[in-house]
């Protein structure tokens, strides 16, 4: 994504029979980016529910490059479960501040 834009990313979240995944009461859905998967600290991490929503202020302070992501569900009775393993995550120059 362009570094300082807006964006939205709606998930479309499918059981094992794939079936619509519906979240459950306490069950939470984590969104994060760091730089490398080893790094403690993350540069972005947002709970979210059928969509993340990105504002300007979630990448105007990073650099232009590549970073990873992953999205992981943790059910309210302890189950966790990685739903998007570790990914390319691209935030990308901008000519318009």
């Amino acid at each position: 994504m362009t570094r300082g834009d807006s964006a939205v990313f709606n998930l479309d979240l499918l059981d094992a029979d794939g079936n619509p995944f519906a979240l459950q009461s306490g069950d939470v859905l984590t969104f994060t980016v760091k730089k490398t998967t080893s790094d403690k600290d993350a540069l972005i991490q947002k709970n979210v529910t059928d969509a993340i929503v990105l504002k300007p202020s979630d990448t105007s302070g990073l650099a232009y490059g590549r970073y990873v992501y992953d999205l992981q569900l943790t059910r309210a009775n302890g189950y966790v479960e990685t739903i998007i393993t570790p990914s390319t995550f691209i935030v990308g120059e901008e000519v318009t501040f």
